[in-house]
């Protein structure tokens, strides 16, 4: 299992337990279709490999995080690991998105 964040266009964020990414479809139904990864030093964000071609909306979360313009749904998870395995969600990450909704939505 790997725990993981689903950052939505519309701001809403669902932390969940999925299977490792090796079993890929679940990643393909959270982003809608084939994915792409766009990899920091903190966290992978998993993303429609399409979303700009087919015109899905900007992910302001997922842009912010990246420093790169981000459309669709996207999948937040750990770094890979040293053996390339992608890893949980950090729980500092996990603690600042439930900040940042908390401070949206007051």
């Amino acid at each position: 299992m790997i725990h993981a964040a689903i950052v939505r266009t519309n701001g809403t964020v669902t932390f969940v337990q999925s299977p490792r990414p090796e079993g890929i479809q679940w990643l393909r139904d959270a982003v809608g279709g084939r994915f792409d990864v766009v990899s920091t030093a903190h966290a992978d964000v998993w993303v429609n490999d399409e979303g700009l071609l087919v015109g899905l909306p900007l992910n302001l979360i997922a842009t912010a995080m990246t420093r790169s313009p981000l459309v669709g749904d996207a999948v937040i998870t750990g770094p890979v690991d040293h053996g390339g395995e992608t890893t949980d969600i950090l729980p500092r990450l996990v603690q600042l998105l439930r900040r940042d909704l908390v401070e949206v939505a007051a």
